[in-house]
């Protein structure tokens, strides 16, 4: 079974500990993937730097979709790569960057201390 990847701001749980999927990274990725959400629905979130299996579920409460996830079962993923639609790879790399670099793999980036490095690339 196809799980779709969406982003998800993990600091953004209910207090059952439900992720809720309103967050603009969270929109912006149901959306370009055409995901049309519905209770029991599996679904992998990711971050910057961890990634879960998720299944969805409609918040009464709040009026607006979570996903349960096991909070035990959160991956830190050390380099993820995800091939948009438009052929753009969007990966981020953890990694603890000290100085500004410029022009890495013929991408624009802006690199900032201690904060993991988004780069994207159409290869």
């Amino acid at each position: 079974m196809n799980k779709p990847r969406v982003f998800a701001d993990f600091h953004n749980a209910d207090a059952k500990g439900r992720v809720r999927l309103n967050c603009a990274g969270t929109m912006t990725d149901i959306e370009r993937q055409e995901i049309e959400l519905q209770n029991g629905q599996f679904l992998i979130l990711y971050s910057e730097e961890l990634e879960v299996e998720s299944v969805v579920h409609y918040s009464e409460e709040e009026k607006l979709w979570t996903a349960v996830i096991d909070w035990d079962a959160i991956q830190d993923v050390k380099s993820v790569d995800t091939r948009r639609p438009d052929g753009i790879s969007s990966r981020t790399i953890p990694y603890q960057v000290t100085h500004l670099i410029p022009n890495i793999a013929n991408s624009d980036a802006v690199v900032i201390r201690g904060v993991s490095l988004g780069i994207l690339s159409a290869r």
